[in-house]
């Protein structure tokens, strides 16, 4: 990252970051149900699962 960017800035993104976050993990179990797929073994979850 850039010393140049505020660290309010940085602090924002990282906020806005871990809602999106959130907001996936919650719309994941969703979305699998839906479509009758399992939320443990959907590919998606490995890499948020990585992220966190």
């Amino acid at each position: 990252m850039s010393a140049a960017v505020p660290r309010r800035e940085g602090t924002q993104r990282r906020i806005v970051t871990y809602l999106a976050v959130l907001a996936g993990l919650v719309a994941l179990p969703l979305v699998a149900s839906q479509l009758g797929i399992s939320f443990l073994s959907s590919p998606k979850l490995i890499p948020i699962a990585l992220f966190i």
